[in-house]
């Protein structure tokens, strides 16, 4: 997914730079499911509180993975970027 910024092409870059937004589109929607179902689960009436409750962080869990997730590859693309970057610099 991520290119080695030292012999990555421009387009190479670019193409990995579309799929970065578009893997962070992809969790925000997760997200946002799974935030929906969340609110389906509490509109449901099938759960106690404490069971939502569990619910809940189980969800917050999932979220804060996903979104741990993407940070680590916009990380990973930011400094091949930055060296890429360097590269052409130095050329």
């Amino acid at each position: 997914l991520i290119p080695d910024g030292k012999p990555a092409t421009f387009d190479e870059m670019v193409t990995a730079q579309h799929a970065v937004k578009q893997f962070n589109e992809d969790v925000t929607a997760y997200n946002t499911c799974l935030e929906m179902e969340m609110q389906s689960l509490e509109q449901s009436g099938q759960f106690d509180a404490d069971r939502l409750s569990e619910l809940r962080a189980m969800q917050a869990k999932k979220n804060n993975a996903a979104v741990d997730e993407v940070q680590a590859v916009a990380d990973r693309f930011n400094e091949q970027l930055r060296i890429f970057k360097d590269r052409d610099k130095k050329d």
